[in-house]
């Protein structure tokens, strides 16, 4: 049994939403919908993240406010934040919309900062923000933000975010490859299902362009709210042209509850045209669903991107989110270093 978010059209096939909607993913959409493009498109996005924060709200480890760096920002075109909380609509009777999510962008001396009172979007179990800034021109440091007003539960001791994640689009070239993916929106927890033996399960098929050989196929991804408990998993599956490969993920690894990470199909057949990608919280006991079994958690991004040989180590894409809310950052440039894609 394949599940999917509520009220999404991707049916688990996002060749269908390039075909619907012509390849134009770097279009605003006209609502909250799940974005897809294609390595048509001419696009290489990396992922940079952190972990927001802990359950408890009086967690010494609870890290309210949190900032990523962005590397070669001379070459970065536009960004795309998203902002992870717990909570949803199974969940508003313990966690309520917060206050306020306040994203910056930081250019050197100057910033850009928007205040978000409502979610971009609201599934069963999370409240995910979205605010898209574009174009971008800095030569300076370039970093990005996020704060949560009043992201905490009705009695105030468990708290909601869980993550902040940068989608960093770049123009491809010959160091940055092309890559095709989705923002999915997806959560997933097998405890909503418990008489599934498979548990709960998302599935999304990428294109890929053919090659007059056998390559290196990446598939990057970003799960959210994983917990650092260690007990609980997520599992991730990729496969392409008859390779396939998979990844148990126990906690997470850029902090409280954030994962960023990757697989690699080797020697994909160069007629291969698509790779499918299967995220999977694996069934448990159902006389005990929140300790066995695979955990909740968000799929925020996946992305696969056919690597060629001469790719230089550090200048790997990764995956996108949705443009929802889109802002201008024009800034006075200043002396940088040369990029991947220069």
């Amino acid at each position: 049994m394949t599940r999917h978010p509520p009220q999404r059209p991707l049916g688990g096939l996002v060749l269908a939403l390039i075909a619907t909607y012509g390849l134009q993913s770097l279009a605003q959409p006209a609502s909250p919908a799940p974005a897809a493009w294609s390595y048509r498109d001419g696009v290489a996005v990396e992922l940079i993240g952190t972990g927001m924060g802990t359950a408890m709200a009086d967690d010494p480890e609870n890290t309210h406010r949190q900032r990523v760096r962005i590397p070669n920002p001379e070459s970065v075109a536009r960004i795309v934040a998203q902002v992870t909380l717990k909570g949803g609509r199974d969940n508003t009777p313990l966690f309520g919309v917060p206050e306020q999510v306040r994203i910056t962008l930081a250019c050197g001396d100057h910033d850009r900062a928007v205040t978000l009172t409502v979610p971009t979007y609201t599934t069963p179990f999370g409240f995910i923000y979205e605010h898209a800034f574009a174009p971008i021109a800095c030569r300076a440091s370039l970093s990005l933000q996020a704060e949560v007003a009043g992201g905490t539960d009705r009695t105030g001791t468990r708290y909601g975010p869980r993550s902040l994640v940068a989608a960093v689009f770049r123009k491809a070239g010959p160091h940055r490859p092309p890559s095709s993916g989705a923002t999915p929106y997806a959560d997933l927890w097998w405890g909503r299902t418990p008489t599934d033996p498979v548990g709960d399960v998302y599935e999304v098929t990428l294109p890929l362009p053919t090659a007059d050989a056998p390559r290196t196929v990446r598939v990057d991804y970003a799960i959210s709210e994983l917990d650092k408990a260690g007990t609980r998993s997520a599992i991730v599956e990729a496969s392409a042209g008859g390779v396939t490969t998979s990844r148990i993920h126990f906690v997470p690894n850029q902090g409280a509850e954030l994962v960023l990470a990757h697989l690699t199909l080797p020697d994909v057949p160069g007629d291969a045209t698509r790779v499918t990608v299967r995220f999977l919280s694996p069934h448990g006991d159902p006389q005990a669903l929140t300790t066995t079994g695979g955990d909740s958690f968000f799929v925020n991004a996946v992305i696969a991107t056919p690597l060629p040989p001469p790719l230089q180590q550090g200048c790997a894409p990764s995956p996108q989110p949705h443009l929802t809310q889109v802002e201008t950052l024009a800034l006075p440039p200043t002396p940088g270093a040369r990029s991947c894609t220069d």
